[in-house]
């Protein structure tokens, strides 16, 4: 079966019992549950870890307005693949330069920006299989609520979300040699405390 949208929705279907879905789109109580909760859930999980599938660089483009006071220069953040979070600029690395997000620009005293970054990957197809599993049970642990009404199947999918990101992420890690800037995951707490 190729992964798509609606088959990891039909999956994290199939954990809770549910009926099945032929589209995000059609009428029925789970396809607006997994439409409600799909794409919130994919980029949180992509923000989560330096996943090698969606690691990016690019060379951005100076924007013609200065931030108004602390930094020189202000840098538009890449579109297409859409940025999801910046992992490293190159020139921090190289010389030490200070930088920060604000909204959808990086601001730095340097000169050019070199970044490292997560994209937005929307195609199911080009998803590691750790992480479709991870998406699968994290959408579980989201919709739970709203198709089974009850809080203990809930708690018990957000557990096993949990459990396998650790899991995926010490995969993903193994398949390359970690950046110095590359941060590790932060416990995600409690279901109930996330939500």
């Amino acid at each position: 079966m190729a992964i798509s949208e609606v088959s990891i929705c039909n999956m994290a279907l199939g954990h809770l019992g549910a009926a099945r879905i032929l589209a995000l789109t059609e009428d029925s109580d789970n396809a607006r549950a997994c439409n409600r909760f799909y794409e919130h859930a994919r980029d949180n999980l992509l923000r989560k870890h330096p996943w090698n599938f969606a690691t990016n660089r690019a060379t951005l483009a100076m924007l013609a307005d200065a931030p108004a006071y602390g930094y020189d220069h202000a840098y538009q953040l890449p579109a297409n693949p859409y940025c999801l979070r910046v992992l490293e600029l190159k020139e921090e690395r190289e010389a030490g330069e200070d930088w920060h997000i604000e909204g959808r620009r990086l601001v730095t005293n340097a000169d050019t920006a070199r970044v490292k970054y997560i994209a937005r990957i929307t195609d199911p197809t080009q998803f590691d299989a750790d992480f479709v599993e991870v998406l699968i049970l994290r959408v579980t642990s989201d919709i739970a609520p709203i198709v089974t009404g009850e809080a203990s199947i809930t708690e018990t999918m957000w557990k096993l979300y949990q459990a396998a990101l650790l899991d995926a992420i010490g995969d993903d890690a193994l398949e390359s040699q970690a950046d110095e800037d590359d941060q590790p995951i932060e416990n995600e707490g409690t279901w109930l405390s996330n939500r």
